[in-house]
């Protein structure tokens, strides 16, 4: 009785401590996947674009060769366009037919994404800057936008849309990089 006690116990603390690990170790692997992505703005996602899943006339997607943790899919946007030459990247992290899933979901990546640090060539952290949009299901689209809050001339105009969408009775919440430009903008 004795034994078998001893290895229930064994085996409930080895429970928790590798389901610690893995609590702890996602923020970091989140955030050091976003600022893999990030690095690569400057580049236009050249270099980490992989295999092309679609071309067709002026625009093209690529599987990422980056992924950030618990997406189901990241693409790299590109369009070839005289006006706009931008790319994007799209991570598309959860899809349900319930609302309530979808919105805790879309709060819990805001939180993600909020608390993830970017660690700058001199060792400092930066956090972005954001505008938090409460989830309604009475709204199809709900967006929470992020911005970088660097002076480096290389990220500027950089943006991050938190978004909850509903199309075709299904929730999805994806996360959107790149650059917007104003609607005055040519």
């Amino acid at each position: 009785m004795k034994k078998t006690l001893i290895i229930a116990l064994l085996a409930i603390h080895v429970h928790c401590a590798y389901s610690q690990t893995n609590i702890f170790s996602r923020p970091a692997t989140f955030s050091k996947s976003l600022q893999s992505v990030l690095e690569d703005y400057p580049n236009n996602f050249h270099n980490i674009a992989g295999e092309a899943i679609l071309e067709q006339g002026e625009a093209e997607q690529y599987i990422s060769t980056v992924q950030l943790p618990g997406a189901e899919a990241c693409i790299i946007g590109r369009y070839h366009s005289v006006i706009d030459t931008t790319a994007s990247f799209q991570a598309i992290m959860f899809r349900t037919e319930e609302y309530e899933e979808a919105a805790k979901q879309y709060r819990a990546i805001y939180k993600q994404l909020k608390g993830s640090p970017i660690v700058m060539v001199d060792g400092s952290k930066l956090y972005f800057k954001s505008e938090f949009s409460e989830p309604d299901n009475s709204f199809d689209f709900i967006v929470s936008t992020f911005t970088f809050p660097s002076h480096d001339r290389r990220f500027m105009g950089f943006r991050i849309d938190l978004e909850l969408v509903y199309i075709m009775n299904e929730w999805t919440v994806n996360i959107n990089m790149g650059r917007k430009k104003d609607d005055t903008e040519e």
